[in-house]
């Protein structure tokens, strides 16, 4: 039988809500020490998991204006732009 951290962790795992799964573990801890209490322990998971949405959304938004602007501008070479979507992916697949 699976105990109730492992159903979260699955629940989480399925919702994918993976800054929230990375931060279980800590904010359970906080929980079990008596620092925070069980309200803010689900308010804590799902404020790391908004805030770390908010921001990718935040990047993908200036990366459409900057694609946008850069394709608008004559002497943007290919080569150019292939080196910013490069950074751009690299950055989306290493964000924390």
């Amino acid at each position: 039988m699976m105990s109730v951290t492992e159903r979260i962790r699955q629940s989480l795992l399925a919702l994918h809500m993976a800054r929230a799964l990375e931060t279980l573990d800590h904010t359970l801890s906080r929980l079990e020490k008596g620092e925070i209490s069980a309200i803010e322990a689900i308010d804590d998971l799902l404020a790391e998991e908004l805030n770390l949405r908010e921001g990718r959304r935040i990047r993908q938004h200036l990366w459409g204006n900057l694609k946008q602007h850069l394709q608008e501008m004559p002497n943007t070479s290919r080569r150019a732009m292939a080196m910013a979507e490069r950074r751009q992916w690299s950055r989306a697949v290493n964000d924390p």
